[in-house]
């Protein structure tokens, strides 16, 4: 950043070099150690704190002050940012790699929610180590978790019970050095946006888990209908079944164990196989069977995303 504006205002070649000649940025004009300034023909060399600045033009002792003052300022403000709080950099242009250490393993959580919660988030982690932030919709997290599942259910019982309100939440990966803060907290969001897209009202939703929502909304919607058409075309008689369409997510929920799913939707058994074998008259999925479910919930899926 510094070596090519400062190329662009000179208009001429800019090599930056360690103490000891390593060029750092730029181009590699040759490298001539000085303790202040230093000039050789058309060449200008200058140490500027840590670094040696060469450049193949004759600059005046003023230019050569000026490149300093620029320098400082430079640092001043990657400093700043650098201190900034999470809403800061969320918000502005910053150089991301100026802040990525501070940030490195974290992961950033969304939570959507419209009321004022960061006293509750303030005391769910008291004497952790987190960073928030907001915008118009609800609250982004960032901290280092172990378990993501844990922490997002930790959040959804302590500000649920708190606001007695339904929580969704989302989480982005975890920042490394090409996946940044940014890119982290932009996928906690969509992954929330996704889940309501899809008709969910509450639970934790991870980006890690999203993808395969994300492949269909990004398909050509014009083709997958085709496909749609010609082989489960019936499916649309099951988007207005609310009973068939809580049954099968539920099934699915709990990885197609169907003593599970009448359990905890305290049904008996034998009705849950009924509404199962209600669902393959109508679309010729048995989604007790792995692929058929999967088929299901694929075109499933693809409808709800169409038609929102």
């Amino acid at each position: 950043m510094f070596c090519d504006s400062l190329a662009r205002t000179l208009n001429c070649d800019i090599g930056i070099y360690s103490l000891d000649g390593k060029l750092i940025e730029g181009v590699d004009v040759g490298f001539k150690y000085t303790d202040n300034i230093f000039k050789d023909g058309s060449f200008t060399y200058l140490k500027v704190e840590n670094m040696i600045v060469c450049v193949n033009k004759d600059l005046s002792q003023d230019a050569c002050n000026l490149i300093k003052l620029y320098y400082e300022n430079i640092k001043y403000k990657e400093a700043v940012n650098i201190s900034q709080p999470l809403q800061y950099i969320l918000n502005e242009d910053i150089n991301e790699g100026k802040v990525l250490d501070k940030y490195l393993g974290c992961r950033v959580f969304y939570v959507k929610c419209h009321e004022d919660i960061r006293e509750i988030i303030e005391s769910i982690y008291e004497g952790e180590r987190f960073e928030t932030a907001e915008d118009e919709d609800g609250f982004y997290i960032a901290k280092i978790v172990e378990d993501v599942e844990m922490e997002a259910n930790s959040l959804i019982s302590g500000i649920g019970e708190e606001k007695g309100i339904e929580l969704l939440i989302g989480a982005g990966g975890i920042i490394n050095r090409s996946y940044t803060i940014k890119d982290s907290a932009a996928h906690s969001k969509e992954a929330v946006c996704l889940a309501q897209r899809l008709g969910f009202k509450e639970g934790f939703y991870s980006i890690d888990k999203m993808i395969f929502y994300k492949i269909i909304e990004s398909s050509n919607k014009e083709k997958i209908e085709k496909y749609i058409m010609g082989s489960v075309s019936s499916f649309n008689d099951i988007l207005h079944d609310k009973e068939l369409i809580s049954t099968a997510e539920e099934i699915f929920k709990c990885n197609l164990n169907i003593s599970e799913a009448s359990r905890r939707m305290y049904v008996h058994r034998n009705t849950l196989l009924y509404r199962i074998d209600k669902i393959k008259g109508i679309t010729g999925l048995d989604i007790k069977n792995f692929e058929d479910a999967v088929i299901f919930k694929t075109v499933l899926s693809f409808c709800k995303l169409k038609l929102t």
